[in-house]
């Protein structure tokens, strides 16, 4: 069995860069799925930002942690530092993001996977070094042996299977007073997951993804273990191929106990011509601190091209522990339209601001566009009448499995037709 490398980071002199991409989901589904970052955008809506042009994915640098000499906090006493991290373990190193208050990182490098039910997985100081190193994401089922007796014609006559991951990671002791989260795109199914030796919760549905908090049981400035495990082998759970384990991305995030959490922002455009877009956004807050905390937020609207075009701004005192919704609007002057041939996105970016000082900094896309379906004309896009055709697409891809890329599914071609 192969060693897999130590590190995933890709080095760039004392610094590495990974890649974040924003959120891609349209406005008028009520939800915000990936927070990317974008450099504080303070007063002016537009002072500081960061994009690449395309407005599909934005840099964060990050140093590389190094190995400490000695033994780290929450290690086991029995083992030296070596023995903690022989060259047979795989460790990833995270680094606080020092160009933005939220670091954000892909976790999906050297994880250990074991085959079956492994009932003491998550156990911290469990001697791993014979499990299967494998990447995400990584479909559990598709290199199996076809099992006639027990699978289906649904699930490929690949075998229902169960199993569990480890991974091994270190924290900066610096980032000590900020929260640090999980967020698992897809895991299937019936997922539980334990930090370091401690349960964190269960999921059993195998298509929505989730996020767990890492931080009450977390070693900063020293190396921790996340295990997940799932099962699915109880039948009749899909009518079509699912694949199972850690089939999308994993990520880490380290952010300010003042914070927009998973799916905290909503973006709508109630109203639309041709001269202007009314746009509503709603963002939920979350303070983790101990003490009130008077919150400013600032949303600035970005064009398809980066270039800022309208914004909004909004102050309120948030309670300890409490989620306040802020709601704001702006109108973007001679929107640009969302269209089959022409999807232009525009990045929201919200800066969460104490004292003046940005404690929370991600960005949203979303597209301005009307939808609207009529008994007389059918579905109509942006007052066009459009012919809806398609297939039934699951996420599977041939010899792949579950374990897929949208990039590899390719672009799909709508067919519309003129006004009628």
């Amino acid at each position: 069995m192969g060693t897999p490398p130590r590190t995933s980071i890709t080095f760039q002199g004392d610094t590495a860069s990974t890649s974040i991409p924003v959120s891609s989901r349209p406005a008028w589904d009520g939800s915000v799925t990936r927070a990317g970052r974008i450099v504080a955008c303070a007063a002016g809506f537009c002072e500081g930002h960061q994009a690449d042009g395309s407005g599909t994915s934005h840099k964060v640098a990050a140093r590389v942690f190094r190995k400490p000499t000695r033994p780290s906090k929450g290690q086991d006493p029995r083992l030296t530092d070596t023995e903690a991290r022989s060259e047979s373990t795989p460790m990833t190193n995270v680094r606080l993001d020092t160009l933005s208050p939220r670091t954000v990182c892909r976790l999906n490098a050297d994880w250990l996977f074991r085959r079956g039910p492994v009932g003491n997985s998550y156990e911290r100081f469990l001697d791993d070094r014979e499990w299967e190193p494998v990447q995400l994401p990584h479909d559990a089922a598709i290199d199996q042996a076809f099992d006639w007796e027990n699978s289906n014609e649904s699930n490929g006559w690949l075998p229902f299977g169960a199993g569990a991951y480890r991974k091994h990671f270190s924290l900066p002791a610096e980032a000590e007073g900020k929260r640090v989260l999980v967020e698992f795109e897809g895991v299937y199914r019936d997922a539980e997951v334990w930090i370091n030796g401690h349960y964190l919760g269960r999921r059993l549905n195998g298509y929505l993804g989730f996020e767990w908090d890492l931080t009450e049981h977390a070693a900063f400035g020293g190396e921790n273990v996340l295990s997940v495990s799932y099962d699915n082998r109880k039948p009749g759970t899909s009518r079509w191929y699912t694949g199972e384990g850690l089939y999308r991305d994993v990520w880490l995030k380290i952010v300010d106990p003042l914070h927009v959490p998973l799916y905290g922002t909503c973006v709508t455009t109630p109203s639309i011509t041709a001269e202007s877009a009314l746009v509503k956004i709603e963002t939920e807050v979350l303070n983790l601190h101990r003490r009130r905390r008077l919150c400013r937020l600032v949303t600035s609207l970005l064009g398809p091209d980066g270039e800022c075009v309208a914004g909004a701004e909004a102050v309120a005192p948030i309670a300890a522990g409490e989620r306040y919704a802020f709601r704001q609007e702006s109108a973007v002057p001679t929107p640009c339209l969302w269209d089959l041939a022409t999807p232009d996105l525009y990045p929201a970016v919200s800066t969460l601001s104490v004292a003046d000082a940005a404690v929370d900094s991600y960005a949203t896309r979303f597209g301005i566009r009307e939808i609207r379906l009529t008994p007389e004309r059918g579905l109509l896009l942006n007052g066009r009448k459009v012919v809806a055709k398609g297939g039934n697409l699951h996420h599977d891809l041939g010899c792949l499995g579950s374990a897929t890329r949208r990039s590899r599914h390719g672009k799909p071609r709508p067919t519309t037709a003129s006004v009628s």
